[in-house]
């Protein structure tokens, strides 16, 4: 039987941990950094990733060295750059279903095409920007490790001792708050182009 092709985003990652370091004496510290790079590239140019692909990173390109703690950047930048299949997989290499708001901002995740930061309805991730409880601009922090919550921070801009953003209130928001503040839009079922303006479970 065939063996199974690796995706493109895990063919890419497997060509920089076999060729890094060819032209160069060994170090892996060089190593570790083309493939953190590897990956980022292979999230921001559109590369497709297979539901079950972190686990496999995991189990061949020793992740820990070089994807960093904390590791939500990966997560960040897929929802950011509009990487639906680098998303899922995250989502399940995590055990972590989504968490959905409308009016969504991934400024903050540093990616180009600001074309597409804005969304009417998105998925939330370290540093995205929405409206809660009356707030505009609350900020995610951080998830729960157990998947079930996540942490926003609303802040200010204050000058003293030295110009610094200051939390002024911290949210404790589960997946049921956020369906409960924004229900998921009926739409009639057809091809859709925009993962990110569609429910959360795709």
């Amino acid at each position: 039987m065939a063996k199974k092709m690796d995706s493109p985003a895990v063919a890419f990652l497997e060509h920089i941990w076999m060729h890094s370091c060819k032209a160069t004496p060994f170090a892996f510290e060089r190593l570790n950094h083309a493939m953190r790079k590897g990956l980022s590239l292979a999230i921001g140019s559109g590369m497709e990733f297979r539901i079950g692909d972190f686990t496999g990173i995991d189990d061949r390109f020793r992740p820990g060295h070089w994807i960093g703690v904390p590791d939500e950047w990966v997560y960040a930048y897929a929802v950011s750059c509009g990487n639906r299949s680098a998303w899922k997989a995250w989502e399940k290499y995590k055990g972590r279903p989504p968490f959905l708001a409308n009016d969504t901002d991934a400024s903050g995740n540093d990616y180009v095409h600001s074309s597409q930061i804005n969304r009417k309805r998105g998925r939330l991730a370290l540093g995205s920007r929405f409206a809660w409880q009356g707030h505009h601009n609350v900020r995610v922090t951080s998830f729960s490790d157990d998947g079930t919550y996540l942490t926003a921070c609303l802040y200010e801009w204050v000058k003293e001792p030295y110009p610094h953003e200051k939390v002024v209130k911290r949210f404790k928001i589960t997946r049921e708050d956020l369906a409960t503040a924004f229900p998921a839009p009926k739409k009639p079922k057809k091809a859709r182009n925009d993962d990110d303006e569609c429910e959360g479970d795709d």
